[in-house]
């Protein structure tokens, strides 16, 4: 028997909110500021490091504020994150021939980091049997 308490489960939305963040701060300050490695459209970049910054704060809301209700909350960032991904994606067709490798790959990489995330969250929530 696994003793968990709510603080660690909590805690997913914590690593959550800080990979949100991070994915924000590459979008701005690594990808959008080196266009001509990555050639990723600076729409993209405004668009994807926008919704990130509020998907961040959207997890650290739920660690914070829902107390007994966090995995709602955890629900909830577990589809924005697939959102999310399906959103970069379709931003990755839509602009896969003026992008480099090196932004596909970002991307590619980010979806799979991303993807692994909701997989860790869903787990949770099926281990604690609370997908309603």
């Amino acid at each position: 028997m696994k003793i968990v308490t709510l603080e660690m489960r909590k805690f997913i939305l914590l690593i959550d909110a800080a990979g949100a963040l991070l994915t924000g701060l590459l979008l701005v300050f690594l990808v959008g500021s080196n266009f001509e490695f990555f050639k990723v459209p600076l729409l993209v970049t405004k668009v994807l490091s926008g919704v990130a910054f509020i998907l961040c704060l959207c997890s650290l809301c739920s660690y914070l504020f829902l107390g007994q209700q966090w995995k709602k909350g955890l629900w909830y960032v577990a589809r924005a994150n697939v959102a999310y991904i399906i959103l970069s994606l379709l931003f990755v067709f839509y602009s896969f021939a003026e992008m480099s490798m090196w932004g596909l790959a970002y991307f590619g990489v980010e979806a799979v980091i991303i993807g692994c995330l909701v997989w860790v969250e869903l787990g949770v929530l099926r281990e604690n049997q609370l997908y309603n």
